[in-house]
């Protein structure tokens, strides 16, 4: 599942909580922003928008599919949408 490959990746990474990943999977056509709040990981999947990837404008633009919560330390996902 998307939400414990980006905890575990965060925590192998040491991330800044300044920081956020934006992941386009051209097989479901979906994108998926990643960013720090706390202790969370807040991940957001949107419909993918034709060509965003060369435009930041664009980015996470598309229809809001799902929004979670996971926390870094206990990896608990909480479904916010």
């Amino acid at each position: 599942m998307l939400c414990d490959n980006c905890r575990k990746k965060y925590k192998l990474t040491n991330n800044h909580s300044n920081e956020y990943h934006i992941i386009i999977n051209f097989t479901l056509n979906t994108t998926s922003n990643i960013t720090v709040i706390g202790n969370l990981l807040d991940v957001t999947t949107y419909d993918y928008v034709d060509q965003e990837e060369h435009d930041a404008k664009l980015a996470c633009s598309g229809t809001l599919l799902s929004e979670y919560h996971v926390n870094i330390d206990t990896g608990e996902i909480e479904k916010i949408q």
